[in-house]
């Protein structure tokens, strides 16, 4: 159940992600930068924030309401992930910290709601 409460509080994140991308549009560093790296970013698509890391940290969160182990491996993942776009180029470093906030954030509801959720079901 916690996993379908992660997932809807994910989609919610991703979808404030694209709103904030439409009212502040940033390019990537690619497009600013010559890196000469591996990626191939499609011309054009917002840096901020970043995607990937809300994702990672919005389904991470949630972890902790079930086990402090899983909740500090998603944070890890969540990390690694962040690390990864600014070392690649895709996203700046602020980039992928509000995304990481966002994700953070949204997580906290969907851990949030899930005890509710099982709160009022168990009465």
């Amino acid at each position: 159940m916690l996993a379908g409460f992660a997932l809807l509080f994910m989609i919610i994140a991703l979808a404030f992600n694209q709103l904030i991308g439409i009212v502040w549009f940033r390019a990537r560093p690619e497009a600013l930068i010559d890196f000469n790296n591996i990626s191939h970013t499609v011309a054009g698509t917002k840096s901020f924030p970043s995607d990937h890391v809300t994702a990672a940290f919005a389904l991470a969160i949630p972890l902790f309401f079930v086990s402090w182990k899983w909740g500090w491996f998603g944070i890890l993942v969540g990390v690694i992930t962040a690390f990864c776009r600014v070392v690649l180029g895709v996203h700046f470093p602020s980039d992928v910290i509000a995304g990481a906030v966002i994700g953070a954030g949204w997580g906290l509801l969907a851990g949030w709601a899930f005890k509710k959720y099982q709160i009022s079901n168990n009465k």
